[in-house]
């Protein structure tokens, strides 16, 4: 699906909460293609009154779901269940790694300043 661009990262934030776990299911079960950074492939999430209509990308073409956020009902998919796609990889999409100390050692965090650090700080400005 290269004639999209995948706009997931850039909207993930202000997806409406029901549609966000609905995707991160269908990437979960493997039903939804992912781009070269390892993201689900969204393309365009439209408003048609109660419900929202997503379009994604599987098995590299263009399908859409239809969710209403306020009513229980399985989202309307284009698709078949049984159409026996399933995509390969079952990794999560970014996975980053502790760098490795380089001298061996293991780095700790700064220590809190204590609160009378900062009032003996103030103090000493304002008794000049």
């Amino acid at each position: 699906m290269t004639d999209h661009p995948n706009i997931y990262a850039s909207i993930i934030f202000d997806l409406h909460k029901k549609v966000r776990n609905y995707l991160e299911q269908l990437d979960a079960e493997g039903q939804i293609d992912r781009d070269s950074n390892g993201y689900p492939y969204l393309i365009k999430v439209e408003r048609q009154g109660p419900n929202f209509v997503v379009y994604i990308s599987r098995n590299n073409k263009m399908e859409n779901f239809v969710l209403n956020p306020r009513k229980r009902a399985e989202p309307i998919k284009t698709w078949k269940a049984d159409d026996g796609f399933e995509r390969q990889d079952h990794t999560n999409a970014v996975m980053i790694q502790k760098p490795a100390p380089s001298d061996g050692k293991v780095t700790r965090e700064r220590r809190k300043v204590k609160p009378v650090v900062f009032e003996h700080i103030v103090k000493d400005i304002f008794d000049e």
